[in-house]
């Protein structure tokens, strides 16, 4: 029941936030403008709040909790809860964007008497951590785009005794780091689509196709090595690096679970609730 009418409450609340499921552009807001977001919550509907830090990512940016409760006969810690999870990518700002204005569509519902709201915040309570990741979503907002996911934990890729020296550069200058057709015949395994020649495809054999060129991330060989950017801007994939699924020695699971200090500040806030009877994850 309470998934349900949680559900139903968050759907409404979503399509009633500005900017959500609209055609037009949106300026996505920094960490730190979503953060402000945030800590301004409790300032209009301190008596419904109830924010708390629960850790600070590696570039000490702080991770934020915001647990939503009105008075009601079940003290809070005792009734069942929601939790809500967003960011934990760091290039998922939408994620983000939308459990804020969550909650504050739904403060603003029940400031106003929406029933629906009122009776779901009196008899349960709905916690929201609406950015795991500060340190990768910070990475969006470089003036060179690379869709970094991670964290900003750095490590030795290549295992030559340096960290993050051969990384993605912006080769024609269009602001991203994508990717790019080199025209090596000794590794080539590629060959342009024939309808669609910015497409390229595994050639066929069979239909006298033969490969000419491999693709490989934008950029150079930065340390000379005869690898191209085997060894970029590290991090754990904090999706990785959680207890359940966690697979030893995996690119981007990091050196052990809950090695993070992003993936343990969301698992100890869980354990302390155990209240939580159902976890949303935006991502």
């Amino acid at each position: 029941m309470l998934a349900l009418m949680l559900a139903a409450t968050v759907s409404v609340a979503a399509q009633d936030s500005p900017g959500v499921a609209t055609a037009t552009p949106r300026q996505w807001r920094t960490p730190a403008g979503l953060d402000a977001a945030v800590t301004g919550l409790p300032a209009s509907y301190s008596s419904s709040v109830e924010l708390l830090t629960i850790g600070t990512s590696l570039e000490g940016r702080p991770i934020r909790a915001i647990r939503l409760a009105l008075a009601g006969d079940v003290p809070v810690d005792d009734r069942s809860a929601v939790l809500l999870v967003a960011g934990i990518d760091g290039d998922h700002l939408l994620g983000s964007e939308v459990a804020v204005e969550i909650a504050s569509s739904l403060l603003a519902r029940a400031g106003d008497g929406d029933e629906n709201v009122v009776s779901l915040l009196r008899d349960h309570a709905l916690h929201i951590v609406p950015q795991v990741n500060p340190d990768g979503a910070a990475r969006y907002f470089d003036v060179v785009r690379s869709g970094h996911r991670e964290n900003m934990r750095s490590d030795d890729a290549d295992r030559d005794g340096a960290v993050d020296e051969d990384g993605g550069d912006d080769l024609n200058g269009d602001g991203y780091v994508t990717w790019m057709r080199v025209p090596d015949l000794e590794r080539a395994n590629r060959v342009a689509h024939p309808d669609e020649p910015r497409l390229d495809k595994t050639p066929e054999p069979l239909e006298g196709q033969a490969a000419t060129f491999i693709v490989y991330r934008e950029g150079i060989d930065n340390d000379g090595d005869g690898l191209y950017n085997e060894d970029g801007v590290g991090g754990v994939d904090l999706n990785q690096n959680f207890v359940h699924g966690y697979r030893f020695h995996a690119a981007g699971s990091g050196a052990w679970q809950l090695s993070e200090p992003e993936s343990r500040a969301l698992i100890d806030y869980v354990l302390a609730h155990q209240e939580i009877a159902l976890v949303l994850v935006y991502g």
